[in-house]
């Protein structure tokens, strides 16, 4: 048998398909350590937060608290949060770092350098070096 995933992650866009019940049997006799069940539709939320993450202990899986769940063993955190991502704002799945940074984007990455390479000839003028000479 291969490597078992560390996590499971249900993407549930307009209706459900057992992912509270047999889903949750099923990741658990293959030994899956995180289950993540993420709700886009508001409709099909119900009295469900739109992400749950569950851990599995002792052969059951516990609900984990909060709107961010670290998981020490891939040293991460996933939450949501609304953003932009390729060119779409709405509501997205986000990892964060252990100090509860958001991870960026490849999106968010190019833009954030971009903007650095656009203070870098201002903050060269006021060393008093001309770009134009290096």
């Amino acid at each position: 048998m291969g490597t078992v995933p560390i996590l499971a992650l249900e993407v549930v866009s307009k209706t459900s398909g057992g992912e509270y019940k047999q889903k949750k049997i099923d990741y658990a006799q293959l030994g899956i350590l995180y289950y993540a069940i993420y709700v886009l539709s508001r409709r099909y939320r119900r009295k469900r937060e739109p992400l749950e993450v569950y851990r599995l202990v002792e052969g059951n899986y516990i609900l984990q608290p909060g709107s961010r769940v670290w998981m020490p063993e891939i040293a991460l955190a996933i939450g949501r949060e609304r953003g932009t991502y390729l060119g779409r704002t709405r509501e997205w799945l986000y990892w964060y770092d252990q100090k509860g940074r958001k991870l960026l984007t490849p999106e968010e990455l190019v833009q954030q350098e971009r903007e650095r390479a656009d203070r870098l000839p201002q903050k060269l003028r006021d060393l008093g070096i001309n770009a134009e000479n290096i």
